[in-house]
């Protein structure tokens, strides 16, 4: 099975598990990889839809683990019950809905109780997402941006755990990549800086209140990335 760029890069997040479960797992790709390639023992795959789940189905029968692969149909979290995830992988998804599985997850349910790896990777929001990381007790160790199709694609591996930010870019752009100056990192910054640079310029001529809020938030933006892109220049990183 030849996996997309972003489906590799998914499996490289993993640390060996004892059950993973992909949240939204489309064809089923992702659990029968895992699976061959020995990072968990057992997988559920979940999804919204019916029709997505039948073309996962069909996948994990033609790859002959209809006995490690258990298909469900499931809102977010909500077909999984406590202890029986190790790891959850939710990817693919807006950071709006994913910030809220994670918080319908830790007030409705303790289905992450037991849970000691999370690898998610959110389309947008990422603040947000950050943010129900924080609310839950989960934290990014480990980060990874690549590119599949012309698509930019951002990867993290969560624990249990705490971190703090100092600056309010760091909840958007986080820490890790900073501190490694990972240069698909300062590449992707660098690009969507020069985008809203380019959308302040636009708005330079209209005077209109909406374009002055407007152009007063990308500002804020494009100083938050600026600032992002600088960490560490004045020692800042080992504070």
């Amino acid at each position: 099975m030849t996996l997309s760029i972003r489906l590799e890069a998914i499996l490289s997040m993993l640390e060996k598990t004892d059950c993973l479960a992909d949240i939204g797992c489309d064809h089923g790709f992702l659990p029968i990889e895992a699976l061959r390639r020995g990072l968990c023992a057992r997988a559920i795959a979940c999804d919204l839809r019916e029709g997505p789940l039948e073309r996962a189905r069909e996948h994990v029968q033609e790859a002959g683990l209809e006995e490690r692969i258990d298909l469900r149909i499931s809102n977010g979290l909500s077909a999984l019950k406590k202890g029986e995830a190790s790891t959850v992988v939710i990817a693919g998804m807006g950071g709006d809905l994913i910030a809220e599985i994670l918080a319908k997850a830790c007030t409705e349910s303790d289905v992450l109780a037991n849970v000691d790896q999370l690898i998610l990777q959110p389309q947008s929001e990422m603040a947000k997402v950050r943010r129900a990381l924080s609310m839950i007790g989960f934290h990014s160790v480990k980060e990874r941006i690549v590119t599949d199709r012309e698509k930019v694609y951002w990867i993290w591996r969560c624990v249990p755990g705490e971190e703090a930010f100092e600056a309010d870019w760091q909840w958007e752009y986080g820490l890790y990549l900073a501190k490694t100056k990972d240069p698909s990192w300062r590449e992707y910054l660098a690009k969507k800086r020069r985008v809203k640079e380019a959308l302040l310029e636009k708005l330079s001529d209209n005077s209109s209140e909406a374009a002055r809020k407007r152009g007063s938030e990308l500002e804020r933006e494009i100083a938050a990335i600026t600032e992002a892109l600088t960490y560490g220049n004045d020692g800042s990183e080992d504070r």
